[in-house]
């Protein structure tokens, strides 16, 4: 429950509606986070966009959801 609370949380706009278009990029951020040993210095969080097209574009997570039961 803290998972997709943590994400329903990031993607909520300023009138409390969800951004539906933010959720697969702040659900695989928080698998990441939470699911891996993986460390992130709070200045690559600051721009959740950025990170996400770095593990992206690398075929990161590709590889961390084959794996991942």
């Amino acid at each position: 429950m803290e998972l997709i609370a943590a994400v329903l949380n990031q993607c909520q706009d300023d009138n409390n509606f969800i951004n539906e278009a933010k959720i697969a990029l702040f659900m695989n951020l928080e698998m990441v986070f939470r699911y891996s040993n993986i460390s992130f210095t709070e200045k690559q969080k600051e721009d959740p966009a950025k990170l996400y097209d770095l593990l992206a574009g690398s075929g990161f997570f590709d590889d961390f959801f084959a794996v991942l039961p």
